[in-house]
């Protein structure tokens, strides 16, 4: 079966995921590190019709991380049903979940709709705020948008700031209820004053972006400080750049690193960079060239690829065998992350192999062996890793399945997704969906959202497992709440597709927006046209500018020729610009665009808006048409 290429590729990234770990609830912290004995005792307990007991025991079958408690979902929905039936209120919730999410149940939303309202009935705000989408998306209920706001409605009083802040979007998209600026505008503030920072950046991106709204600068900054304030690591890291850059605040660098190092203690990669750029380099605060130093390699370890680059050149300054290899695995990693400039070096390197490098690989190889033979976890994950890479030894897919195995068989969830990507790749003598499958929903169910969208491609393309949309929109669903861009972007475009799910172009829009915030290069191409062409939210040529140029940032024909094409239009009065149209197609030409080749000589002198005689001709007014199409 043909594979789309865009779903295979998420798998081929795979061996950059990192370990993401399981919260427990406040009802099973206590109780993790219970002894055999004493989970004898629960279950005793449970037995004798005590609800709060049976719903941890319930709890402990669905995460299967207790000693002597097996993952088993069926014994969950049963001790949930036994606690529920005697009132307890977080069971009816989790046996919601379980029919909703398909977990050791088939999917069944009306089932799901049924126990969240019991729950909700019963003063679960959680299962309020569940209820209340299930009504307005009319999934598994009969769609009924005032229940669904009375559900939201009923879960702020309870004390919920996420339905608040859900409430105020709603109005604000005016996708089932008519916009209302007003109505957003008091919900999302409510969310916002009561400590939700995403609500509080929404309201600042609205305001700085004129999204919808006059632009107000005064507005913007006080939501974005006080989203910084409430902990918001990417407000904390733009209120930095203002105070860094001086736009639209006084150049301070100071403060720029106070809230660098807000969001660095919250392992935001690019503010630990320029908060270890301003120690090194000694940026109006007292020069500290080992705290520079730590802050950088902090980013790098993080996964910021100028940072590893950086972190390599400082290892390349020693003499020391060991720290040259740690200068060659920090650039190689830079090189992997996309960074050009790591990626010339490393084409040198192998061209030009350092002697001493090449006389220390055996022994480190060697060593590392030892290490991973003797049964350490690590040692075993970066063995695989350089079978898998075939750099430093010879390429062996099997052992680099091997030694992933030896990884996973001690409980490490990366390694288990990466042998599920060399199954799903083929890489291993032959396409093996169904043991990819097995070992992608092993990860899932430890809430690796990676590993989630993984899932759902094979679910949704039936490969492996039986194909199943609805499971697939519910396992996008899950990765795009714990933040997965690449399943936000996804869930985006099967709403602007409406292959899967019913054509909405205004939910295709939202899950762009919130793919674009997390950084998915195709999230922010597709809202960028989005706000270009006005599909799914009010045309806004000067926001959709701004999200076009984070892509074109990755260097993105796509994006370079959009950003082309809305400064040749004459209809764009207030940034018509044919000379920046003409960079930006020469931008995209250079990377070997037939497209904008085209487009650059079809340019030729021609009277501008304002009556001056411009030195090229713009292009035929932008149409859905004749524009590219959203990233697919």
């Amino acid at each position: 079966m043909k594979r789309s290429l865009s779903y295979a590729s998420f798998l081929r990234r795979s061996l950059a995921i990192l370990p993401f770990l399981l919260p427990c609830s406040s009802k099973t912290h206590a109780l993790t590190t219970m002894q055999r004995y004493q989970i004898e005792d629960i279950k005793r307990i449970a037995s004798r019709g005590d609800h709060k007991v049976e719903y941890i025991l319930g709890t402990f079958y669905s995460k299967g991380d207790v000693e002597g408690i097996p993952k088993d979902f069926h014994l969950a929905l049963h001790w949930y049903q036994e606690a529920a039936k005697d009132g307890d209120k977080e069971a009816a919730q989790m046996i919601g979940l379980l029919y909703y999410n398909g977990d050791g149940v088939p999917i069944d939303i009306a089932k799901a709709a049924y126990w969240f309202e019991k729950a909700a009935n019963a003063g679960n705000w959680d299962a309020a705020r569940r209820l209340a989408t299930l009504y307005i998306n009319g999934e598994g209920v009969p769609k009924n948008v005032e229940k669904g706001i009375s559900w939201y409605k009923k879960a702020i009083q309870s004390g919920d700031i996420d339905s608040a802040r859900r409430l105020g979007m709603l109005y604000w998209m005016g996708d089932d209820v008519p916009r209302d600026q007003e109505k957003a505008l008091h919900w999302l503030e409510n969310s916002a004053n009561n400590g939700d920072w995403d609500a509080s950046q929404m309201l600042s991106r609205f305001y700085i972006l004129g999204e919808n709204i006059p632009f107000d600068k005064e507005k913007g900054l006080y939501w974005l400080e006080k989203s910084a304030k409430q902990g918001g690591v990417i407000s904390q890291e733009i209120l930095a750049n203002l105070y860094y850059s001086g736009q639209m605040l006084p150049l301070d660098k100071k403060k720029a690193a106070y809230w660098y190092e807000q969001a660095a203690k919250e392992h935001n990669g690019s503010a630990a960079k320029m908060l270890g750029a301003i120690y090194y380099n000694g940026e109006d605060v007292k020069q500290n060239k080992e705290l520079g130093r730590y802050w950088i390699e902090q980013a790098a370890k993080w996964g910021e690829p100028e940072a590893q680059r950086i972190t390599s050149m400082f290892y390349q300054e020693s003499d020391t065998l060991e720290d040259k290899e740690k200068a060659e695995f920090w650039l190689k990693t830079a090189a992997l992350a996309g960074d050009k400039e790591a990626q010339k070096q490393v084409s040198i390197l192998y061209t030009n192999k350092d002697p001493k490098i090449s006389e220390i690989h055996p022994q480190i190889i060697k060593l590392l062996r030892e290490k991973a033979e003797k049964g350490d976890k690590e040692a075993q994950y970066d063995f695989a890793l350089k079978y898998y890479e075939g750099k430093e030894i010879s390429q062996d897919f099997k052992q680099a399945a091997y030694w992933f195995q030896k990884a996973a068989d001690q409980g490490d969830p990366s390694a288990t997704l990466n042998l599920g990507a060399l199954y799903y790749d083929g890489k291993l003598g032959k396409t093996d969906f169904s043991k990819a499958a097995t070992l992608f929903q092993k990860t899932a169910d430890q809430n690796y959202p990676k590993a989630q969208l993984f899932l759902g491609i094979l679910y949704e393309r039936g490969e492996g497992v039986p194909q199943d949309t609805q499971k697939a929109l519910s396992l996008y669903k899950q990765a795009a709440n714990l933040g997965e861009a690449e399943a936000q972007f996804i869930l985006g475009y099967h709403y602007g597709t409406g292959k899967i799910v019913p054509l909405n172009l205004k939910k295709a829009a939202s899950w762009y927006n919130k793919a674009a915030h997390a950084g998915s290069l195709r999230g922010q191409i597709n809202l960028g046209i989005a706000y270009m062409l006005g599909a799914g939210v009010p045309k806004n040529i000067l926001v959709a500018i701004y999200w076009l140029q984070q892509a074109a940032k990755s260097d993105d024909i796509k994006a370079e020729i959009n950003l082309g094409k809305i400064y040749a239009d004459p209809k764009n009065q207030e940034i018509f610009a044919l000379d920046t149209a003409k960079d930006w197609f020469k931008k995209a030409a250079d990377q070997g665009s037939e497209d904008a080749k085209n487009y650059l000589a079809s340019l030729t002198p021609v009277e501008a808006p304002n009556g001056t005689l411009s030195k090229t001709e713009s292009l035929p007014q932008i149409t859905e048409d004749n524009q590219a199409k959203p990233e697919s």
